[in-house]
């Protein structure tokens, strides 16, 4: 879990002057408990509210899960985010730059820890999520931001 997460969250609820349960309000598909946990440290961000939170906050992805990133210096996304649902592309995304390498799944999973050309194929095809460490680890494996995982 990026270990700064609910910190950065904490700061960008508190610079725009909203308790937890505005935030929630405005967010709406996030709770104002699920919001308390992640600001604690005790539960880890599901991909859709990372991308929530980095669209509502105007922030890049690579803000809130890059620990090398302090809360006090938010990377301003340079436009707005698409509507459209992020994820459904990600297995795309991530199938573009495996063959952009020209790496087969299992090269690419022999490149990652603990992954397996069966979790590769999965991520692929938008049948598995991956976990926030992941992302992170596919972005500096291929040398994107972890923005481009999601939004291009």
């Amino acid at each position: 879990m990026p270990g700064r997460f609910g910190e950065k969250l904490r700061y960008l609820r508190l610079e725009r002057v909203l308790s937890q349960a505005e935030l929630a309000r405005q967010l709406q598909q996030i709770s104002q408990s699920y919001l308390s946990y992640l600001e604690a440290g005790h539960k880890s961000p599901s991909l859709e509210s990372i991308l929530v939170i980095a669209d509502f906050f105007g922030v890049t992805t690579d803000y809130l899960l890059r620990d090398t990133i302090r809360p006090d210096e938010p990377q301003q996304a340079l436009s707005q985010l698409p509507k459209r649902d992020s994820l459904a592309t990600f297995g795309e995304r991530l199938r573009l730059l495996r063959q952009q390498q020209q790496w087969t799944q299992a090269d690419l999973a022999e490149r990652l820890p603990a992954a397996t050309q069966a979790y590769i194929s999965m991520l692929e095809t938008d049948r598995k999520r991956p976990a926030p460490e992941f992302i992170i680890l596919l972005a500096d494996l291929f040398g994107i931001s972890t923005d481009y995982l999601f939004w291009g």
